[in-house]
């Protein structure tokens, strides 16, 4: 018969009393506009997998997709009141808490992706800093590209745009004043709006890059695009600072490894191979998520090949760097 001193069962429940209990895993729910199924949501929900599997399930990504979270303005209300813990956002809807970081989509102020890039590196650490003062960790900026006027009917010039419903982002103030300036008509709306918009007739025009016109589904409502740049789209995806503090600065250092989308490309680097297998393996993830499939097989078997002008291939590669 097994016996167990009352002495060593004691000190055992004191020194597990004194023991601190594990922390319980973290949920930080984030909102976008990213409808389900686009190929934003699969990296995104990707990401999400790939931070719970690196923190062994000590910090969850929930993503709300399709705008079900309401504009952006209801977004950050609810990230200021706790529902939320962050969102992907476009720089618009980030506004609001910090207004410079509407620099990048200034009307006309570039030309070409070659001045975006000379900026962004001097930019960039600015908007993440200024973020950080709003109370937001930051996660990188995303360029969308330039924006282009989208319209069922043609457009030659500034003549052809007056009288027309033009939408305008919500809280974008320097569209606003541009347009007014112009004479122009134009109708603000949130960004979750504007297809029930282009359906309704409540908008003829919309001002957005293709690759958003394509993934919101917005260019089902639409058949010219012009050639004048209008301004040049980021988005980022930020966290509010205060959800963050009950995360290792192990945890948080591993989320910087999950790689949304890669060129693969020759730069200077120090460091372990590791790093640059895992990012380049990321990029590999995030080509098969664009052209639906799991596996190297699979894409073989469903990709599609669309034809696109010099322009748009110069825009969508990288900048500044020497490609492999």
């Amino acid at each position: 018969m097994n016996t167990t001193r009352p002495g060593f069962v004691l000190l055992g429940l004191i020194v597990a009393g004194l023991l601190p209990d594990p922390l319980p895993a973290l949920d930080l729910k984030l909102a976008t506009i990213a409808p389900e199924g686009s190929s934003w949501m699969n990296e995104l929900r990707s990401a999400g997998q790939e931070i719970q599997k690196r923190t062994a399930g000590r910090v969850n990504l929930k993503f709300y997709g399709g705008g079900i979270q309401g504009n952006d303005r209801k977004v950050l209300r609810k990230i200021r009141i706790g529902q939320l813990q962050g969102g992907v956002f476009t720089a618009n809807g980030l506004q609001e808490r910090y207004p410079d970081i509407l620099i990048y989509g200034l009307p006309m102020l570039f030309e070409s992706q070659t001045e975006v890039d000379f900026l962004r590196p001097k930019i960039d650490a600015r908007l993440t800093a200024g973020l950080e003062q709003a109370g937001f960790e930051s996660y990188g900026f995303a360029g969308g590209g330039f924006a282009y006027f989208m319209t069922d009917k043609p457009v030659n010039g500034l003549d052809d745009l007056r009288g027309r419903k033009i939408w305008v982002p919500e809280g974008d103030e320097p569209s606003m004043a541009a347009m007014q300036a112009l004479r122009l008509s134009p109708v603000i709306l949130p960004i979750t709006d504007v297809l029930t918009g282009l359906q309704t007739g409540l908008l003829d025009i919309v001002a957005a890059p293709p690759v958003g016109a394509v993934v919101l589904q917005w260019y089902t409502r639409v058949k010219y695009v012009t050639t004048q740049p209008l301004s040049y789209t980021i988005g980022t995806l930020v966290i509010d600072r205060n959800a963050l503090k009950n995360v290792s600065a192990e945890d948080q250092a591993d989320w910087d490894k999950v790689v949304p989308e890669g060129v693969e490309a020759v730069v200077p680097y120090r460091g372990h191979v590791r790093e640059i297998l895992y990012q380049l393996v990321g990029g590999l993830r995030s080509g098969l998520s664009y052209g639906g499939a799991f596996t190297i097989k699979e894409l073989q078997e469903q990709a599609e090949f669309v034809e696109i002008t010099p322009a748009g291939v110069r825009e969508s590669g990288s900048h500044d760097v020497s490609r492999i």
